[in-house]
């Protein structure tokens, strides 16, 4: 499942970024009381050039943790903060600037840096006191947009795009910003329109990288989409969800070793996430192991429904919370579960069950599945008809074939039966070519389209 929240700054241009070989030699000297004026415009300049590498920002927020604050003087907070901004440590940084003078260069920083802690009610409320002082203040209603923006609702993000000064309204992000109210809308195709047009004007725009990586996916033009997913993974800190995203990408072209690499990276930077470490498992077993060509891609397919979340489905508050007690959390979890043993959790009965139940024959599973994913592909374990019932995913389908038939939102063979030709032909990238595989795959199994 493709990751469709980006997790890193947006802020930099990398390709301008003046080269340095130390973060002393990258830095405009803001730990020196006697050096730079501690200005919004000096650690932008400092950020974009020890972004460049992943070492420079080490060594920057090594001599920020070390400085001498007693010798900084009143600027100390704001110096040894700012500097924690650009090399990336947000929320030391947030600490640091909340003890420095109230100026707006402090808010601003610590504003940029709680939004990157995942604190945006309270960067909101800086950046609305800077935009108040300072309507012609394109950082400040940006990183604001970008706070309205996370909270996912169209009519909020309508509202903040509404009578924003003419200067702001010709910058990249007020383009960018445009493309997500489009998106949150369901208007697909201005977004993509949108996202395109604010790379124009800035290459290097990460967040449009991202969004428009994530919408050419969804669409089925994965080689697009992973072309900008490797000009974002080189900006500096890297973006998680892009690393995992990529690495899905080539999971589905079975170029295993570099999705390892992107899955490892996700986990170099955060230790506990199982879904990079389950990724991980699969992508370095599929470059150690030869099974049948056909039975491993099944297998694959079969695995990624296994690993939906249950979260993904509309529960009663009854049944959410009796599989949160019970530690449940995915289809996999479910399905190892025998009837007996839900029933047997307080408070869960007969009509918890039939919810559950019901989800796991729309994708072609029950309870009691074998734990072994390769006889549960190999056998066809499934309740009732063998072929009909079997999951999508079990189909042999090319990557594009398969993103198209999943905008269908189908759970079994059975429910792909039902569909005619000409329902499939009017997917969005769906084509003669796509027909004729599912076709094939159909008549392997002795069944066929609705006619």
């Amino acid at each position: 499942m493709f990751e469709d929240i980006a997790q890193a700054d947006a802020e930099t241009t990398q390709e301008t970024a003046p080269e340095a070989t130390s973060a002393e030699e990258a830095s405009p000297h803001l730990l020196d009381p006697n050096g730079a004026e501690p200005t919004r415009e000096a650690f932008q300049e400092l950020s974009r050039a020890v972004r460049v590498d992943a070492a420079l920002c080490k060594q920057l927020g090594e001599r920020a943790r070390t400085a001498d604050a007693a010798s900084l003087g009143n600027d100390a907070s704001l110096r040894t903060g700012g500097c924690l901004w650009a090399a990336c440590a947000y929320e030391e940084a947030a600490d640091a600037l909340a003890q420095a003078p109230r100026s707006a260069v402090a808010k601003f920083l610590r504003a940029r840096s709680l939004m990157r802690s995942g604190q945006p009610g309270e960067a909101r409320s800086l950046l609305k006191s800077l935009v108040s002082s300072d309507a012609a203040d394109n950082d400040a209603q940006a990183a604001l947009l970008e706070t309205l923006d996370a909270e996912g609702n169209a009519d909020v993000l309508a509202k903040g795009l509404t009578g924003l000064p003419a200067a702001f309204r010709k910058t990249t992000d007020y383009v960018y910003f445009s493309g997500r109210l489009a998106e949150h809308e369901g208007r697909t195709e201005e977004a993509m329109e949108s996202y395109e047009n604010a790379l124009e004007l800035d290459g290097d725009h990460s967040l449009a990288l991202f969004r428009l990586s994530f919408l050419l996916y969804l669409h089925g033009m994965d080689e697009e989409a992973a072309t900008l997913l490797e000009r974002l993974v080189r900006h500096v800190p890297v973006d998680t969800s892009a690393l995992m995203n990529l690495g899905i990408i080539y999971e589905d072209r079975e170029d295993y070793t570099q999705a390892a690499e992107c899955f490892e990276a996700v986990l170099e930077a955060h230790p506990s996430d199982d879904r990079a470490r389950l990724y991980l498992d699969d992508a370095r077993a599929s470059q150690t192991m030869h099974y049948d060509e056909d039975q491993e891609r099944r297998l694959g397919r079969l695995q990624q429904t296994l690993r939906t979340p249950i979260s993904d489905f509309e529960l009663s508050v009854r049944a959410r919370n009796c599989l949160d007690k019970m530690g449940i959390a995915t289809l996999g979890d479910l399905v190892g579960r025998t009837t007996t043993e839900l029933l047997a959790f307080k408070n869960f009965g007969e009509t918890s069950l039939q919810e559950i139940e019901e989800i796991l024959t729309m994708k072609g599973l029950h309870l009691g599945m074998s734990t072994d994913l390769r006889s549960v592909v190999a056998t066809g374990d499934t309740e009732s008809e063998p072929d009909m019932g079997l999951p999508l995913a079990s189909l042999d389908l090319s990557v594009r074939s398969r993103r198209a038939v999943d905008t269908l939102d189908l759970g079994t063979v059975g429910e792909l039966c039902e569909r005619t030709e000409a329902e499939l032909l009017d997917l969005p990238n769906f084509g003669e070519t796509s027909l004729n595989e599912i076709k094939s795959q159909l008549a392997r199994r002795g069944l066929s389209l609705k006619s």
